[in-house]
């Protein structure tokens, strides 16, 4: 498992994700595949930006 975070807000950091060509963005890690996720846009998106904020996840 790999993490890293990309600068910019979540507009700009999706765009990244949208132009992998090798992972597949996905909430789970359930699987054997490869996968990325964007967790304000999938796991954490019902949180409000508040509490996204709090937490650190920007």
């Amino acid at each position: 498992m790999m993490s890293f975070l990309l600068p910019g807000d979540a507009k700009q950091t999706a765009k990244v994700v949208d132009r992998l060509k090798i992972f597949s963005i996905a909430p789970s890690l359930g699987g054997v595949e490869s996968l990325v996720t964007q967790p304000i846009t999938t796991t954490h998106h019902a949180m409000s930006e508040e509490d996204r904020s709090r937490r650190g996840i920007i």
